[in-house]
C-alpha cells in the first residue's frame, strides 16, 4: 500500500488510462517536436498522467521517479468552476521537473455564447507558458446536443482559446 500522502499506480483506474491513451501519441509528438514520418521517432512514447482533485494528495517527487514525464492537470470545469488542487499541483509538479499541461473538463451548454465563456474561464485559470502541454479540451459529455451543434461549440472553444493563447489546444475524450 502506498503511505500517507502517496498516489498508488492504480489511482484513478481506467480513467486516467483512457485518457492518457488518447492524448499520449498527440503529446509525446508535441514535447519532442518530431514529425510523424519519422521512423526511429514514431515509436518514441513520453509517458504522462492526468490529475484532478479527485487525486487528492499526490507525492509528486515519487511520480518525478518513474517514468512519467508530463502531467495534465484539470484547472477548470464549465464557466465557473475551478479545480481547488490545481495552483498546488501545478507547483509542486513544475518543482519537481515535470512538463506540465492544463485541461478544462467541458460542461458544454445550449445557451448562445456557452463555448466561449467556458474558453475564457479556462484561459484566466490555467497557465500556459512556453514549454507547457498544449491546452486541452475534454470532452465527456455532450449534454444531447446532435454532432452538428456538439462540433460547432468545440470549434468555438478550441478557436477562442487560440486567439487568446497564440496556440492550438487538443482535444480528448472518452
Amino acid at each position: 500500500a502506498a503511505g500517507a500522502g502517496e498516489r498508488r499506480a492504480s489511482a484513478g483506474g481506467r480513467r486516467v488510462g483512457t485518457r492518457v491513451a488518447c492524448a499520449i501519441a498527440l503529446i509525446a509528438a508535441i514535447l519532442i517536436g518530431v514529425p510523424g514520418s519519422h521512423p526511429a521517432a514514431a515509436a518514441t512514447k513520453v509517458p504522462g498522467i492526468d490529475v484532478s482533485r479527485w487525486q487528492g494528495d499526490v507525492n509528486w517527487a515519487a511520480v518525478a521517479s518513474t517514468p512519467v514525464r508530463f502531467v495534465i492537470m484539470r484547472a477548470t470545469r464549465g464557466n465557473a468552476y475551478n479545480d481547488p488542487m490545481y495552483a498546488e499541483y501545478l507547483a509542486e509538479a513544475s518543482t519537481n521537473g515535470l512538463v506540465v499541461g492544463a485541461y478544462h473538463r467541458a460542461k458544454v451548454g445550449v445557451a448562445a455564447g456557452d463555448a466561449k465563456a467556458e474558453a475564457d474561464h479556462f484561459v484566466d485559470v490555467a497557465r500556459n507558458d512556453g514549454g507547457d502541454v498544449l491546452p486541452v479540451l475534454d470532452i465527456e459529455d455532450a449534454n444531447g446536443l446532435n454532432v452538428a451543434r456538439l462540433t460547432d461549440w468545440v470549434r468555438t472553444w478550441l478557436s477562442r482559446v487560440s486567439a487568446r493563447t497564440g496556440v492550438r489546444a487538443m482535444i480528448y475524450s472518452s
